[in-house]
């Protein structure tokens, strides 16, 4: 099935970027706000990507709470 609202788009870090802001994507603030999204994996893009960040969020989310 096609989403039309997709349009096949995914994160691409152009050529040269040395992964500094990637970083910045995965940081939680504070204790209640975590990030996941493809956008935030280190290994891989697209579906694989969006699971590996939700296995590191749920992971945070996990030690936050103790």
């Amino acid at each position: 099935v096609r989403s039309p609202y997709t349009r096949g788009s995914y994160t691409y870090w152009a050529v040269g970027s040395d992964g500094d802001d990637s970083e910045a994507f995965q940081r939680p603030i504070g204790n209640r706000l975590f990030f996941a999204g493809e956008h935030t994996s280190v290994g891989s893009r697209g579906m694989e990507g969006a699971l590996e960040s939700a296995e590191r969020v749920s992971l945070e989310v996990l030690g936050a709470l103790g």
